[in-house]
């Protein structure tokens, strides 16, 4: 089944508040950085800037990128929900975040 989902609404998700800062300043690659530790068991993320320099990228593509691998990740778990469930016509919606029960480090 093919889903979708989207970067800036599964940090607020994995936060469990509104993200407010914005991806491309120093500010915010810290901000999902520090979310995506409480998710990551073993990784420190330290030189995205450098890798994102290497690969040709920004480094919140990379950013975006993993919270995506950790959001598929909580779908594997079935630990996600679709929003909306159905759109205005009544089709079945495929739009994923995390289903957020606790806050533990498992992926």
């Amino acid at each position: 089944m093919l889903c979708e989902a989207y970067p800036e609404l599964c940090f607020t998700r994995l936060k469990g508040t509104l993200v407010k800062t914005k991806k491309k300043e120093a500010e915010g690659i810290e901000e999902r950085r520090n979310i995506l530790l409480k998710y990551l068991k073993n990784e420190t993320l330290d030189g995205i800037p450098d890798r994102a320099k290497f690969l040709g990228c920004m480094p919140y593509d990379i950013m975006d990128a993993l919270c995506l691998a950790v959001s598929a990740a909580f779908k594997a778990h079935g630990m996600f929900e679709t929003i909306p469930e159905k759109d205005a016509r009544g089709l079945i919606m495929q739009m994923i975040v995390p289903k957020i029960k606790c806050r533990e480090t498992w992926i």
